[in-house]
């Protein structure tokens, strides 16, 4: 064989290989569509006006279109004072954090919800916004 021919099975990359690497590649680009949301939720968490904790959430589908937003605070109609904010017995009760924020937006109201993906800095409530995500769909047998 010369140097200038090159068979075939030379140059072929094994099926095995091949398909690591498009793992891998797959892989990357989730993790960078995962981290701009994630910073996006950072980003959105300045906008809440507690003073002791500023969360963030945006809630994408399955082909990475950004369905909702929300950050934990006050609900409409209810004044952000600087004297509820600081006081933690009237604050707690009345607070909205930012996953229920971003469920309760009206787009996702009428978004199908087949497959969602919540980026949010803080999975503490994840049962409580499951159960809100869910309840259209339960069923009194």
């Amino acid at each position: 064989m010369t140097d200038s021919t090159i068979e075939p099975y030379e140059i072929r990359e094994s099926y095995h290989n091949y398909i690591m690497r498009r793992d891998r590649e797959e892989d990357v680009r989730q993790l960078k569509w995962d981290n701009r949301f994630m910073t996006m939720a950072e980003l959105i968490s300045a906008w809440s006006k507690d003073p002791s904790s500023q969360i963030g959430a945006v809630i994408v589908n399955d082909e990475r279109r950004i369905l909702a937003t929300g950050y934990n605070g006050f609900p409409r109609g209810i004044k952000d004072t600087e004297e509820r904010l600081n006081d933690r017995d009237e604050k707690y009760p009345r607070i909205v954090h930012a996953e229920m924020n971003a469920l309760i937006t009206p787009c996702i109201m009428e978004s199908e919800l087949k497959m969602v993906h919540c980026m949010c800095l803080d999975y503490q409530y994840v049962l409580t916004v499951l159960k809100v995500l869910f309840k259209p769909a339960l069923k009194e047998s």
